[in-house]
């Protein structure tokens, strides 16, 4: 299943007219133009975006214009902590149950057996 076009003109018609559409995630996720005439039609109050489709919007979109539409430049993981998060080095995977059976490592009895039924 693709999420492209999750949120289309039909979401927004089914949405009330006090609904704002907040999307952080993927810009795909929206369909661009059924958004764009939410907001013109009033379907819905606005947007916030922090990713589009197509990313970057071009300068000339209409959602630039819109009053009730802001859009961010693809920042909002950004916080004060990101860049020390960053600098942690991050954990390493553990090997799991099919690792070490590959490497010749017994399980025990009781994990390896089938439950048998009393």
């Amino acid at each position: 299943m693709t999420t492209r076009g999750l949120v289309g003109r039909a979401e927004f018609e089914a949405l009330p007219p006090e609904a704002v559409l907040v999307n952080a995630g993927r810009g795909p996720i929206v369909d661009t133009d059924a958004l764009t005439d939410a907001v013109n039609d009033g379907d819905i109050r606005g947007a916030a975006l922090d990713v589009t489709d197509p990313e970057p919007l071009p300068s000339d979109h209409d959602l630039w214009r819109m009053g009730n539409v802001h859009v961010t430049p693809h920042n909002s993981g950004y916080t004060p902590q990101y860049p020390p998060r960053r600098r942690r080095p991050r954990p390493q995977p553990r090997a799991g149950r099919g690792d070490r059976v590959l490497r010749g490592h017994r399980e025990p009895d009781h994990l390896s057996r089938p439950a048998t039924g009393a």
